[in-house]
């Protein structure tokens, strides 16, 4: 595997493509593999894992809170559990991934003030060089993932805020594919930004659900 940060890693198509509305493999797992080997980023005894995605129960199901619903998932498989924290204003919990502590993050905020969350951390020097988020991205296939670091927020509202509390893009997203693929694989992403805005705010049907599952 290609540790290097310079540019994507992309962990869907077309390696993915073919099983991609059918594989259970969880595709995190290969994440799992990078944060072991990758010790260039992660020098840093801890890493601090973001799940983007509105709080309200109307949202919790949507593509646009896949980030939030794949964060969820890994904390519920690894026996751990969420509590709020008034100071981040974010459900939180404490774990460990790749010999490393973790503090997983859900913004109990607006996905468009995400980034307030991390407010408390740059009051207290807390470095950010280890941060990764974790958002929905249309573009890619569903069920897929992206691993990037250092980019621009792609047009993400939730991006970004985290860009412009803590001032750097120099950190770790990991994009979760939500644009739907017909059977042929062939992406069937809405044709206008009003579409695209709706698709991402409406419930996910249980297979889709089901397919943003296998990520973790």
């Amino acid at each position: 595997m290609n540790t290097s940060l310079t540019q994507s890693s992309y962990f869907g198509a077309p390696y993915f493509t073919d099983q991609l509305l059918r594989s259970s493999t969880p595709k995190l797992s290969y994440f799992r593999i990078f944060a072991a080997m990758n010790t260039s980023l992660y020098n840093q005894p801890y890493m601090i894992i973001l799940g983007l995605g509105n709080p309200l129960d109307e949202h919790a199901l949507t593509p646009h809170n896949a980030g939030r619903l794949v964060v969820e998932t890994l904390v519920k498989n690894d026996g751990l559990s969420f509590k709020h924290d008034r100071v981040y204003n974010a459900r939180i919990a404490k774990g460990t991934l790749a010999d490393r502590e973790v503090l997983y993050m859900l913004p109990e905020t607006y996905m468009n003030a995400s980034g307030q969350s991390l407010a408390p951390l740059l009051k207290n020097d807390t470095s950010l060089e280890n941060l990764i988020v974790m958002y929905d991205d249309i573009d890619l296939p569903m069920g897929t993932i992206k691993i990037s670091y250092d980019r621009g927020d792609g047009g993400h509202n939730g991006l970004k805020s985290i860009i412009a509390t803590t001032g750097t893009r120099a950190f770790l997203r990991i994009r979760i594919g939500v644009c739907p693929v017909d059977e042929e694989g062939i992406l069937r992403k809405p044709p206008t930004h009003e579409r695209v805005g709706s698709y991402l705010l409406s419930p996910m049907s249980k297979r889709e659900q089901d397919i943003i599952a296998t990520v973790s």
